[in-house]
């Protein structure tokens, strides 16, 4: 989008077609694996991809129809609530079905995409403190932020099937995050990068593993 587009909130036109384009696959993906897991009937996505195709056109892309723009992106932000709303109600059909365990806080994490996918996952959950254990009871490396609202956040990475989901443990007697001060250069490295980080905060040096290629 981001080259064709001119004039004012240009930027937030394209991010707004990403965003709606992106939920309508999402939308897609859910309500074919709710069918292949439930029979679930598919929820049309036709209404949405027709809300979003009506924005992409020459004159809401021209600097010439700022108004259109305007109608055009307000659109394109329902397409998104109404992609989610499908989302969600696949994404609980599926939960409505799956055994979860009673001795901890379920967390079911679901990818879209149709290969397999290794990432970060970030969620917020109930309780300090708590680990995060796959269902064979491995405790996973977790960064825990504990937020205002009482709540924890956990981000850890997930490996994940191609279109399907995981299931994860939340449990209490993880460890809190710490912070501290530092008195000295600071060297960090897994294994797809190492970093180099000064006590002031300034990155010295990142490089690419296991290359070693310096970014």
């Amino acid at each position: 989008y981001g080259g064709n587009i001119e004039g004012i909130r240009a930027e937030e036109l394209s991010r707004s077609n990403f965003k709606a384009e992106l939920g309508a696959l999402r939308a897609e993906a859910l309500n074919v694996l709710a069918f292949h897991l439930l029979k679930r009937p598919v929820e049309s996505t036709d209404p949405l991809w027709k809300k979003i195709l009506t924005t992409q056109h020459h004159d809401v892309y021209c600097f010439c129809a700022p108004e259109l723009r305007q109608k055009s992106i307000t659109w394109l932000r329902e397409a998104e609530e109404e992609a989610a709303g499908l989302v969600e109600n696949a994404a609980d059909a599926i939960l409505s079905k799956i055994s979860l365990p009673l001795n901890a806080q379920p967390l079911v994490v679901f990818n879209t995409f149709p290969h397999p996918q290794t990432n970060i996952v970030t969620a917020e959950v109930t309780g300090k403190d708590p680990v995060v254990k796959d269902l064979n009871g491995v405790v996973l490396p977790t960064e825990l932020t504990v937020q205002n609202d009482g709540k924890t956040q956990v981000r850890f990475i997930a490996s994940l099937p191609g279109l399907g989901y995981s299931t994860f443990l939340i449990a209490p007697g993880g460890e809190r995050t710490t912070k501290e001060t530092l008195s000295d250069t600071f060297n960090f490295a897994n294994s797809y990068y190492s970093a180099t980080i000064r006590p002031d905060g300034a990155i010295t040096s990142i490089r690419l593993q296991p290359s070693g290629d310096e970014l």
